[in-house]
């Protein structure tokens, strides 16, 4: 529901920043291509050759555990 009840875009960014660097991509460069696109997507340009499913949930873990700064968004109470 990002962007539709909540905003995680600070949690976000974090989490693509952090990977950008694990794996020795431009952290800035990774989170805006990463930016509203599904996970999915960014990692297989990124990563071509890799284990994409398993990537995606280590992504996907790390956004889940990462709640600092995820807000709702007005009218969603």
């Amino acid at each position: 529901m990002d962007g539709v009840l909540i905003d995680s875009t600070p949690a976000v960014a974090r989490v693509w920043r952090n990977w950008a660097l694990a794996h020795g991509f431009p952290a800035e460069e990774v989170v805006a291509r990463a930016h509203g696109r599904p996970s999915i997507t960014t990692l297989r340009e990124l990563l071509p050759h890799a284990d994409h499913e398993a990537e995606n949930k280590i992504v996907e873990r790390m956004e889940m555990e990462d709640l600092q700064g995820v807000v709702p968004l007005p009218g969603a109470h």
